[in-house]
């Protein structure tokens, strides 16, 4: 019955019959019976059927979500997420991610955070990075940081941050930088300041 039903909103391509599935029903669905569906039906899901998505069913729907459905994701559906599912969320989706959702977020997965995606982090969320998220931000990707979001740091952030990536800081990120933050550089990562950001 799964296969017909699914194949009726393959062919109608509505979001109108999606919503006459049970949450049960929208779990029994495959990742790859889901990938297929269009945007306009992933976007007619509600939260009672999203909530019984596992990661890999989302994997290939991350791109398609919209805020809210985005803002119902669990952290375990988040830490779940493979790197298919998170580049579906960033950079585009970041915003809508709520603190808890982004500290659900691995420090592997900050891994494939570039430039970008990490731009489009509000200084409200970048607070709620871990310590081992924001070891995991390459050298590059902390580049693409903007003054508020460096100021919006905390002490334990800065005491994460490596040398290199001390270094790595936008000339123009630096003046973000509080005196309790220089105050809390470590002589190795003081070390780390180049001379176009002193």
């Amino acid at each position: 019955a799964i296969e017909s039903l699914y194949e009726i909103i393959i062919h109608l391509k509505t979001d109108k019959v999606i919503s006459y599935f049970t949450p049960q029903q929208i779990s029994d669905f495959t990742p790859a019976q889901l990938a297929h569906l269009n945007e306009k039906v992933i976007l007619a899901l509600s939260q009672n059927q999203i909530n019984k998505l596992n990661s890999a069913q989302l994997d290939n729907i991350t791109g398609k979500l919209g805020k809210n459905q985005i803002s119902w994701l669990s952290k375990s559906q988040i830490s779940g997420l493979s790197d298919i599912g998170i580049d579906g969320i960033i950079p585009k989706n970041v915003s809508y991610l709520n603190q808890d959702q982004i500290k659900a977020i691995s420090p592997i997965q900050f891994k494939r955070f570039n430039q970008k995606t990490i731009q489009a982090f509000s200084p409200e969320q970048v607070q709620a990075f871990t310590p081992a998220q924001i070891s995991n931000i390459s050298n590059n990707a902390i580049q693409g940081m903007t003054q508020n979001q460096v100021k919006a740091f905390t002490v334990n952030q800065i005491h994460a941050l490596s040398p290199g990536q001390i270094s790595s800081l936008s000339v123009l990120a630096i003046p973000g930088l509080t005196q309790s933050q220089i105050g809390a550089l470590s002589l190795e990562q003081f070390s780390g300041l180049t001379p176009a950001q002193i």
